[in-house]
């Protein structure tokens, strides 16, 4: 629930990224230079992964969806996928 709800959002650019690279079981920080996501934010979904296979948890199934939508967004043209993305749009 705490991946769904307090790590991963919506950002303004219309994605669902990881707000922060800096959280903890009990608080997140998102102000610079925290506020990014980077590869190994991915590693956190593996829980998530493995329930949403296992009972098909749609709200995980949409999550897990959303963050992959949001990656592919950002790419270049040679279709390089950039994993260190600023939650609130700041480069």
């Amino acid at each position: 629930r705490r991946i769904l709800e307090d790590v991963t959002a919506i950002a303004p650019d219309g994605h669902r990224h990881f707000k922060s690279k800096y959280y903890s079981g009990t608080d997140i920080s998102t102000e610079e230079p925290w506020g990014w996501s980077h590869n190994y934010s991915l590693l956190v979904l593996q829980t998530a992964y493995m329930i949403a296979r296992y009972n098909g948890n749609p709200a995980l199934r949409k999550m897990i969806i959303e963050l992959a939508d949001g990656l592919l967004a950002h790419r270049d043209e040679e279709g390089n996928i950039f994993t260190e993305i600023n939650f609130y749009g700041f480069s």
